[in-house]
């Protein structure tokens, strides 16, 4: 524990030293016209959780941006793209489109297509990690992805992701039952302005909360969902998520068979309402269908606010309203997160603490996002440190400490995780 956690604060000591150091330097281009559309599609990634806050300093939606500060946005937008959905990924595309150049400039890689006003973007990530479960296991393992969308018409388009996984130690490989693997993770297809609503159907990614906690998956979930709504915007679906689980665990399955470990077809609602420019509140509910292997009834709500420019906290609760020995389990977690990354500028960083708490019964791990460690039957602490050491170049590491089971209270093992992720 002594050495990764000395690993750990070693590099956030980096991180605050040389943040200030390596950051890039402003470009004089010229200013977005205070009614450009851009202000208003900014706003939108922001409320959804895709833009993390103003951390830069460049952005309330009171003041004229420069292009180069927009485009600084932009970019931290295009690098969370994989939280977006099929909508807000069109918002993406378009103001790649429109800042291309500015991107370009910053170092960020945008395809030809992005020049011009309609044909298939092209997009990418890749990313190297080592991990240490504290058991005296430790691994690497490596990941890429290529994101492609393209406008069908005025009002449709279409979002594909292919993503190739090697979660076995590097020097390995297996393709049967296995984690090496690859898959088609998204294809879907979005129509907007559909009687007021933005319908998407196929395969999809889907996030319930903000901190993707409970779920955030990379693609694998087949379905349709609507969003209506400006200021308060709903969105409800149904989906088969079978396929997601199938994914991570280089499984098959034959439709509509599936086992007893991943979630199958479900109903699910969200709400998001910004209450000012700098908090958000939001709830969702998230209903397996009924039937002997329905596990999840789960109704959650979450708030994300701005303390000041630099510091943001998330926190969320939830409950599983279908028992688990004789109990309905909860979950909460709570991040407070200094500064924001954005890969275009090299020497950017952010740093974050966070508490977590999953009573057993209330999630299925497969599908969590977490970082830290476990989150099955699990409550601990955890650190996460980001910086930009070059343009599109990110160095992460995240620590999981003092952590137990919540149904015993037995310890588990503290977790370190470092990795560098690669943005084309």
């Amino acid at each position: 524990m002594k050495k990764n956690l000395i690993r750990s604060l070693v590099f956030i000591l980096v991180l605050s030293i040389t943040g200030t150091v390596l950051a890039a330097p402003e470009n004089p281009f010229g200013d977005v016209p205070v009614k450009h559309w851009s202000y208003d599609s900014v706003s939108k990634l922001v409320e959804a959780g895709i833009i993390d806050g103003y951390g830069d300093k460049t952005f309330r939606g009171d003041k004229t941006l420069t292009r180069y500060e927009m485009s600084q946005l932009v970019a931290r937008a295009m690098w969370n793209a994989d939280k977006a959905d099929a909508e807000n990924r069109a918002v993406i595309d378009k103001l790649s489109k429109e800042y291309a150049s500015e991107l370009e400039s910053l170092g960020v890689k945008v395809s030809k297509q992005a020049k011009k006003a309609s044909g298939l973007v092209m997009s990418g990530d890749a990313r190297l990690r080592w991990i240490d479960d504290g058991s005296g296991n430790t691994k690497f393992a490596e990941r890429f992805r290529i994101n492609m969308s393209a406008e069908v018409n005025a009002d449709t388009s279409f979002y594909g992701r292919i993503v190739a996984l090697n979660h076995n130690e590097l020097g390995t490989y297996k393709t049967s039952t296995d984690n090496d693997r690859l898959n088609v993770a998204d294809a879907a297809f979005t129509t907007r302005n559909f009687y007021g609503t933005t319908v998407t159907v196929g395969r999809f990614s889907q996030q319930m909360d903000p901190g993707g906690y409970w779920m955030n998956t990379t693609g694998g979930v087949d379905g349709i969902k609507v969003t209506a709504g400006n200021k308060l915007k709903v969105t409800a679906g149904f989906a088969n998520f079978g396929p997601y689980s199938a994914m991570q665990k280089g499984n098959s399955i034959i439709d509509p068979v599936t086992g007893t470990a991943e979630i199958k077809d479900a109903f699910f609602t969200q709400a998001v309402y910004p209450l000012s420019d700098t908090t958000t509140v939001g709830g969702w509910w998230f209903k397996e269908e009924t039937g002997e292997d329905s596990k999840f009834d789960v109704k959650s709500i979450h708030v994300t606010t701005k303390l000041s420019p630099d510091f943001t906290l998330a926190t969320g609760y939830g409950k599983n309203y279908i028992e688990t020995n004789g109990k309905k389990p909860t979950f909460q977690q709570t991040r407070l997160t200094y500064g924001a990354v954005s890969p275009a500028k090299a020497g950017s960083w952010s740093l974050a603490a966070e508490f977590r708490k999953f009573e057993p019964g209330v999630n299925n791990s497969i599908y969590t996002t977490s970082m830290v460690g476990s989150v099955n039957d699990a409550k601990g602490w955890g650190i996460i440190g980001s910086m930009a050491v070059a343009r599109n170049i990110t160095f992460t590491t995240f620590y999981g400490f003092n952590a137990k089971k919540v149904s015993t209270n037995a310890d588990i093992d503290n977790y370190t995780r470092c990795q560098i992720d690669y943005l084309f």
